[in-house]
């Protein structure tokens, strides 16, 4: 058992060194300026002239070392995120990792509230496919743990926000007049942006 978790939890961080530097990799891909402006605010950016925007860029670029190869560069973000140092949020203008802690209870919260749903759920749901076996309720969970699957969290979330939230009269969720409003209208026809 204890070589089994080892092995399980070598093959996952052996998964995360390589999709963060594949994700890394790709970021590396776009211009030396370019990355070099996100340390720079866009009010900055907006009240400097020219010639001095380019010596800041110049300056960020040679203290950033993002002129060096991208192996180098790296492995300075993975010691820094190691350390705890994950950097600035340049839209948030706050450090990444104290948005992450401010952000996590609430995300756990959620987390506990779907589970307490989807877990009941799924082993009644196995139960009752396992003991009505190619039977009509085996088919219809099969095909809603299939469609549960394949759509995307972000669409499924929509949806059930729509159902619930708008579609159900006398829901339990307050839905202000002002969005009732919105949602009815003009507004219902035209495509929601997604992300």
């Amino acid at each position: 058992m204890l070589k089994f978790l080892l092995r399980r939890l070598l093959s996952v961080l052996a998964t995360l060194v390589v999709i963060t530097a594949i994700i890394y990799g790709i970021v590396c891909l776009a211009p030396i300026e370019s990355r070099a402006r996100l340390y720079m605010g866009r009010r900055t950016r907006a009240f400097m002239p020219p010639e001095l925007e380019q010596r800041t860029i110049e300056t960020i670029i040679r203290e950033h070392g993002l002129n060096d190869p991208y192996p180098i560069q790296y492995l300075r973000w993975a010691s820094r995120l190691v350390r705890g140092e994950w950097g600035w949020s340049p839209i948030l203008r706050s450090d990444v990792l104290d948005v992450l802690l401010v952000r996590i209870p609430a995300t756990v919260e959620l987390t506990l509230y779907s589970l307490l749903l989807s877990i009941p759920l799924g082993l009644v749901s196995g139960a009752v496919a396992g003991w009505r076996r190619t039977r009509i309720a085996d088919q219809v969970f099969r095909l809603v743990a299939f469609i549960g699957m394949s759509v995307p969290p972000f669409i499924l979330g929509l949806v059930l926000l729509s159902l619930f939230s708008v579609g159900l009269t006398g829901s339990s969720l307050d839905i202000s007049a002002r969005s009732r409003a919105w949602w009815s209208g003009r507004h219902r026809s035209r495509p929601s942006p997604v992300c």
